[in-house]
C-alpha cells in the first residue's frame, strides 16, 4: 500500500508542477515494481518526444512480454515514429534501467487503482458471468462493414461546467492508428452534462488513461470511428451494473439519506422564520410579515428527492 501511495503521489506532484520531484518518486517505485503497467505507461507520457516514450515501453515488455495492453500503446507509437519492430524479442527480463527523462514532463491525469481479482473456480466464474450480464437482446452494430482496431485511451478526467450550478461529466478520448496517421474518438455519451459527479467518475475509472479498447472506423474516412462500449445504450448499462452492486447502493441509500435530512432542515428552518417574523412583525404592531419562502422552496424540493433516491436504493 505504501508503494501505491507513493505512486499516486508522484502523479499528484507532476500535476501540481513539481516534476522534478515526482521523477524522483515514480522512478524508483517502477524499480520495485517492474510489473506495474500502469506506472510503465505514465513514464512512458513524461517524455515528449515518440522516440524516448518506445525506448521506455520496449523496456517494460521486456519485464511483461504477454502484456497486450503495452504491445498496443508501443505498436501505435512506433507507427507514428516509422520505427520497424525487431523480429525477436529479448527473451530474459533486464534489469530496469529507466531512462532519464528532461525536466519539461507533460501531466495527463490522476491515476485510478482498479480491483484486484480474485481467483475463482471455471463454475464460479460462469455463475457470476451470468448473473453479471443476464441475457438480453443483442442489438445490431452500427456500420457492421467497418474495420476494426485498438485504440489506446489519450485522455480521462471529470470536468466540470462552471454555471450557476456547476455540472459534471466526464472527458475521454482515445488515439488510434491508420496507415501511420493518428486519429481520435471521442467518448460523446461520457460529456453529458446531466452527468452527476459519481457518474462522470465511474466513467473514468473504467476508463483509465491507457486503457486499451476496441475501435471501428470507416476504412474510406478513418476519421470518422465509433466505439461500441461507448454508444449511450451501454453506458447506462455499465452506469446501472456498477450502482446495482450491493456497497455501491448501500452508500447511495446514505447518501441520499443525509441530502433528504438537509432538505428538511431547511424546509423547517425557513418555516419557523416565517412564523417568527409574523410573531415579532405583531408585537410590534407592524402589518404583513416576511415569507421565506425560497428556503422553503428549495428544502422541500431536496427533501423530496433524497427521500426518492433513499427508498430506491433501500435494500
Amino acid at each position: 500500500m505504501a508503494n501505491d501511495d507513493a505512486l499516486i503521489q508522484s502523479i499528484q506532484m507532476i500535476k501540481a508542477g513539481r516534476k522534478a520531484e515526482a521523477q524522483l518518486v515514480l522512478e524508483p517505485y517502477i524499480q520495485a515494481n517492474p510489473h506495474n503497467i500502469q506506472a510503465w505507461m505514465w513514464e512512458a507520457e513524461l517524455f515528449p518526444a515518440d522516440v524516448d516514450k518506445v525506448k521506455v515501453l520496449e523496456i517494460c515488455l521486456e519485464h511483461n512480454p504477454d502484456n497486450p495492453q503495452a504491445k498496443h500503446a508501443l505498436e501505435i507509437l512506433r507507427a507514428r515514429c516509422g520505427i520497424r519492430a525487431p523480429l525477436m524479442e529479448t527473451p530474459a527480463p533486464a534489469p530496469v534501467e529507466i531512462p532519464i527523462a528532461p525536466n519539461s514532463m507533460p501531466a495527463s491525469s490522476l491515476l485510478t487503482t482498479a480491483e484486484p481479482t480474485i481467483a475463482t473456480t471455471p463454475a464460479r466464474v460462469e455463475k457470476q458471468a451470468r448473473q453479471a450480464h443476464p441475457p438480453e437482446r443483442i442489438k445490431p452494430k452500427k456500420h457492421p462493414e467497418w474495420s476494426s482496431t485498438t485504440g489506446i485511451v489519450d485522455s480521462s478526467q471529470v470536468l466540470v461546467v462552471r454555471t450557476r450550478i456547476p455540472m459534471y461529466h466526464a472527458g475521454i478520448s482515445a488515439m488510434y492508428v491508420v496507415a501511420g496517421k493518428d486519429y481520435r474518438v471521442q467518448y460523446k455519451a461520457a460529456r453529458k452534462n446531466s452527468l452527476v459527479t459519481m457518474d462522470a467518475k465511474i466513467l473514468v475509472t473504467t476508463y483509465p488513461d491507457g486503457a486499451s479498447v476496441g475501435i471501428r472506423y470507416d476504412p474510406k474516412h478513418p476519421g470518422r470511428a465509433i466505439v461500441d462500449e461507448w454508444q449511450p445504450a451501454e453506458t447506462k448499462r455499465l452506469l446501472k451494473q456498477f450502482k446495482d452492486r450491493p456497497e455501491i447502493r448501500k452508500a447511495l441509500s446514505h447518501q441520499h439519506r443525509k441530502r433528504m435530512l438537509t432538505g428538511l432542515a431547511w424546509a423547517i428552518g425557513g418555516a419557523a422564520a416565517t412564523i417568527l417574523s409574523i410573531l415579532v412583525f405583531s408585537q410590534l404592531g407592524i402589518a404583513g410579515y416576511i415569507v421565506f419562502g425560497g428556503a422553503i422552496a428549495y428544502g422541500s424540493y431536496i427533501f423530496i428527492s433524497g427521500l426518492v433516491g433513499w427508498l430506491w436504493y433501500l435494500d
